[in-house]
């Protein structure tokens, strides 16, 4: 019985780490076209609404992503369904900035029919008053925090996602911006994709983009305690 909830904890831990993602865009070619490229997509799965990889800027050598005019890039997520999930990156906004440009996460989309699904985070880069500010989703009435972004040089963003308690909690430069349910009717708890959205702005870049799972301390506990019987039940074989 021990060992069927050692597996147990080790088989939960697995589905939810087989859910994670992340890209650095650095093992694509400069200039390459990311629709259909390492599972993006323009929205609606056009082409027309995908983005390049660029060595212009890089937080990480030697490439990011050029998000300006018509990009609309989506990467669709599977397995988010339950649990706190952390969403980083990074984002550079040049000096010379102009438009109005958003990091955006839903938690339903579909590409059918030019796109559409349930909105939870759109944190809108607005070079008219140099400010980081959120609109909100579909239904879910939020917080938010309007905070300057800065320009010319890379910037740490984060998202925790509680779908258990239907919450999240939006951070730029360590500074929270955006807090409340993650989702409203009829959204459901799940993360569904990320929508980087130049909405004809000049270029913005993205690198080091992750979503990982958060373990509850009580499975760190129960992992621990389960690896350590498995040790001993072994030593006394």
């Amino acid at each position: 019985m021990k060992k069927l909830a050692i597996l147990a904890v080790v088989a939960t831990f697995a589905a939810a780490a087989n859910a994670q993602w992340s890209d650095n865009f650095d093992s694509y070619a400069n200039g390459t076209q990311l629709h259909g490229v390492g599972g993006w997509t323009g929205w609606g799965n056009s082409v027309a609404a995908g983005a390049l990889v660029s060595n212009a800027q890089a937080s990480s050598v030697p490439n990011s992503v050029d998000i300006v005019g018509g990009a609309d890039l989506v990467q669709e997520f599977t397995g988010a369904t339950a649990g706190v999930w952390a969403f980083t990156g990074e984002v550079y906004i040049p000096t010379a900035y102009t438009g109005d440009s958003f990091f955006i996460m839903m938690n339903t989309y579909t590409a059918a029919g030019g796109g559409g699904g349930n909105w939870s985070l759109q944190m809108h880069f607005n070079a008219a008053n140099g400010m980081v500010m959120n609109n909100g989703g579909s239904n879910n009435a939020v917080t938010q925090t309007q905070i300057p972004f800065i320009r010319g040089q890379w910037v740490p963003f984060d998202i925790t996602i509680d779908l258990d308690n239907n919450t999240h909690i939006g951070r730029y430069n360590g500074t929270e911006v955006v807090s409340g349910p993650w989702y409203g009717a009829p959204g459901v708890a799940a993360i569904g994709n990320i929508d980087l959205f130049a909405n004809g702005a000049t270029s913005v870049y993205y690198d080091n983009l992750s979503l990982q799972v958060v373990p509850e301390p009580a499975t760190f506990v129960a992992l621990g305690i389960g690896l350590a019987g498995l040790v001993a039940l072994r030593r006394r074989k």
